[in-house]
């Protein structure tokens, strides 16, 4: 028998065998070794070792990643690896966002092992989530953050697969359009008589309230409003940022929503004349001030503004909106003057007309019937048709406009 320089190689019978070491037994502390034999030349017994120390050692790294896997729970790995990656991808009023969202309704799944989380698991939950009184929009929301949490878990290799994806094809059934609240041009006209231009917090009131009725700006792109951004001469104001308010010491202008939020819009010459007056009665308690709605020197908190709504709503007796509403006001005062959507799209900074339809397609109920309206009469028929078409009384309209269409060829 003759042994050559390679680890545990030798020839016997004119074949090679081998017999490799492959480390001791975690439980039980003993030798692990493994005999292989019957190969014809030591270059065959060779590639066979190396293959079998390779794959020994993939298999015990697989094992250590699923003993550590097996300890880690789906808590640990959003607090320690999830959210820390995610905050650098969004803007930190959305990560907020996303944080509280986790804390109120991830609880379900905090102490599970993550590797054992299955497809089951996230049904149960997500039913759970549906028979909390969410609205479905909500509901989606939570869940396609579930589903990027695991499949950043995949990605690194903590678990195989996805198992919110696997009911991705399950979709969540859309509420019906929620119901919009917003004061029609009567409303705001009331609140409107009842501020008094002899105090300082009503002129700001007023200012700031028939600048959002009439600009469909958002509060925070108000917050974060500038006089240098209001140019009165062309008669417009340059949206260009939006303010994260935390409090009166924490505060930060940031990019405004998306691309399309960076916009310029167009302001009445009421609207102008009425930022004029509160200019100036600003700088008489100020001075210079940068910003546009301010009245203490630094930006104003979007709670005022709350509070000045609820106040007037009971005064004047018009419906309770929040500080969103007045966007959906101006929204609502341009489709009843019949603006085009393309229009209210860019006023309101949507990046889709879909996104604008999508929220206020519902209040054109009767745009329909206008259209068909509008129709009769450019196609002339023959007489014996006109005449039974126009025998009724209550075609006196459309007759008309047919006559005048004729007179026009």
């Amino acid at each position: 028998m003759r042994k050559y320089d390679f680890p545990d190689l030798i020839i016997q019978n004119g074949h090679y065998s081998f017999t490799a070491s492959l480390g001791n037994d975690p439980k039980t502390g003993k030798r692990i070794q493994k005999r292989r034999s019957g190969f014809r030349t030591q270059r065959e017994a060779e590639a066979a070792y190396r293959k079998l120390k390779a794959d020994w050692e993939a298999q015990q790294a697989e094992r250590e990643k699923e003993t550590a896997g097996t300890s880690l729970t789906f808590g640990q790995f959003v607090t320690d690896d999830f959210l820390p990656m995610y905050s650098g991808s969004v803007r930190p009023q959305t990560y907020r966002g996303r944080v509280a969202m986790i804390d109120k309704n991830f609880q379900l799944l905090w102490h599970f092992q993550l590797n054992r989380i299955s497809p089951q698991d996230i049904l149960n939950w997500r039913r759970q989530c549906q028979r909390s009184g969410f609205s479905s929009d909500y509901v989606r929301k939570i869940y396609g953050l579930c589903e990027r949490i695991f499949a950043m878990a995949v990605k690194i290799h903590l678990i195989p697969t996805n198992p919110a994806a696997i009911l991705k094809d399950f979709k969540i059934k859309h509420d019906e359009p929620a119901t919009l609240h917003f004061w029609t041009l009567s409303d705001f006209q009331k609140v409107a008589d009842s501020f008094s231009h002899a105090k300082m917090q009503d002129e700001w009131g007023l200012t700031i309230l028939f600048f959002m009725f009439i600009s469909a700006l958002r509060i925070g792109e108000c917050q974060a409003l500038e006089w240098s951004d209001i140019d009165f001469s062309n008669h417009y104001v340059a949206v260009n940022k939006t303010l994260i308010y935390r409090n009166a010491h924490d505060f930060q202008a940031t990019p405004p929503k998306t691309k399309a939020s960076v916009r310029k819009v167009a302001l009445s010459r009421d609207c102008l004349a009425q930022l004029k007056r509160w200019q100036e009665r600003q700088k008489q308690s100020l001075g210079d001030c940068r910003y546009v709605f301010s009245t203490t020197g630094i930006p104003m908190n979007r709670n005022a503004v709350e509070k000045l709504i609820r106040r007037k709503a009971e005064e004047v007796g018009v419906p309770r909106i929040r500080v969103h509403d007045l966007r959906h006001s101006s929204a609502s005062l341009l489709i009843h003057q019949k603006a085009d959507p393309l229009l209210i799209r860019d006023r309101l900074g949507h990046s889709d007309v879909k996104i604008t339809l999508g929220i206020y397609g519902h209040l054109y109920p009767n745009r329909d019937q206008e259209v068909a309206e509008d129709l009769d009469g450019l196609v002339q028929l023959s007489a014996s048709e006109k005449k039974n078409r126009f025998s009724n009384p209550t075609r006196n309209r459309q007759k008309k406009r047919a006559t005048g269409a004729t007179d026009q060829r």
